[in-house]
């Protein structure tokens, strides 16, 4: 027998009730790929934030959408799918390995605009835990969609049934932003001389914050001194710790187009925000008297 509750009173009944079912509908579904597919639905649809004003990435990638990562100079933030997970803070070996496939090749070629990729992906505790309450969601809407069981079981249990539909797909939403904790930014390694991704944590997700617009507010914020991605640089930081690399002293004159494609290729030069960041510095720096720059006529400048 099943403990149903029609207003005023209780009864027992032979036919299931709400919470019979969903521990059933909740057993069904581990068995399929149902809850990775809303996963992925409500990340792209809710969670991603790829439409936001509140951030300058020009593209947002969602790897599971089957989404091509472009090789141009423009600011790409590639989000990993909850096949790939971080396991406290660092990347096992096969996320790595997707990370690092993007970063060295576009296709079959190599990839040229290195330095204009920043990457996110989920901790695997949260993801799982993001699993668990997507799966707990879609077994109380099965319920509803099974005409049968919805006429059945009476206004009072549906009404519990719509309850616990809002408060776990609220709490799924959540759990699917929440889970993507860390950005990864290309570097080299000192050591090896060798590309390496930085894990950097972005922290607590506020009310209504969506995973694209917190990696672009926890990297360009002054943390301790340290800022991941640039949406200004100064002359005088240019020259002191990046100018020896963006502009050998072999070389008397360097075109803008020639230092954009350096910032935009080489990895451990910092990332910048927008083209119009370089354009700023050197105009700040010809004003300050520290650069002489003249007009090109037989070759294409920004």
């Amino acid at each position: 027998f099943y403990l149903y509750y029609d207003d005023p009173k209780y009864q027992f009944r032979k036919e299931p009730n709400v919470t019979s079912l969903h521990h059933t509908y909740r057993a069904g579904i581990g068995e399929t790929d149902e809850t990775e597919a809303h996963v992925n639905k409500t990340m792209r649809d809710k969670a991603l934030g790829a439409g936001s004003e509140s951030m300058g990435f020009t593209d947002v990638v969602y790897l599971p959408a089957g989404m091509a990562v472009r090789d141009d100079d423009s600011l790409k933030l590639v989000v990993l799918g909850f096949d790939h997970p971080l396991i406290e803070g660092r990347p096992p070996e096969s996320t790595q390995q997707a990370m690092m496939e993007i970063l060295e090749r576009s296709g079959q070629t190599l990839r040229q605009y290195r330095n204009t990729l920043i990457f996110c992906a989920p901790d695997k505790e949260l993801a799982q835990r993001a699993r668990e309450l997507a799966a707990d969601y879609l077994s109380w809407r099965k319920i509803q969609y099974n005409a049968a069981d919805w006429d059945r079981i009476g206004g009072a249990q549906q009404a519990l049934v719509k309850s616990q539909m809002n408060e776990t797909e609220s709490a799924t939403v959540q759990a699917i932003t929440s889970a993507y904790s860390h950005a990864l930014i290309p570097v080299e390694d000192k050591r090896t001389n060798k590309l390496a991704l930085q894990p950097v944590p972005l922290g607590t997700y506020g009310p209504g914050k969506y995973v694209a617009p917190m990696v672009w507010d926890s990297l360009t914020a002054r943390i301790s001194q340290s800022q991941w991605l640039l949406k200004e640089l100064t002359p005088q930081t240019f020259l002191e710790r990046y100018g020896r690399r963006a502009w050998p002293e072999s070389e008397r004159t360097v075109t803008t187009r020639e230092l954009w494609q350096r910032f935009t290729t080489q990895v451990g030069l910092p990332l910048l925000t927008r083209q119009s960041v370089l354009l700023e510095m050197l105009r700040l720096g010809e004003y300050e008297g520290l650069f002489a720059i003249g007009l090109l006529i037989d070759e294409q400048s920004p």
